[in-house]
């Protein structure tokens, strides 16, 4: 999770959307899918607002 944040923090959003699919695919339990699964979201909002 912290590299997902760390590519977001230097404007490498493909990669971090990438890296948060794997980890949500991954997770381990229902509140950690919701967490990870979140920020696909938010991403996803960004991608789609700059289009």
């Amino acid at each position: 999770m912290e590299l997902a944040e760390d590519y977001e923090e230097h404007g490498q959003n493909k990669k971090a959307l990438d890296l948060y699919r794997t980890l949500a695919a991954e997770a381990v339990d229902s509140s950690e899918f919701d967490r990870i699964y979140k920020n696909i979201v938010r991403l996803e909002g960004k991608k789609n607002e700059n289009l």
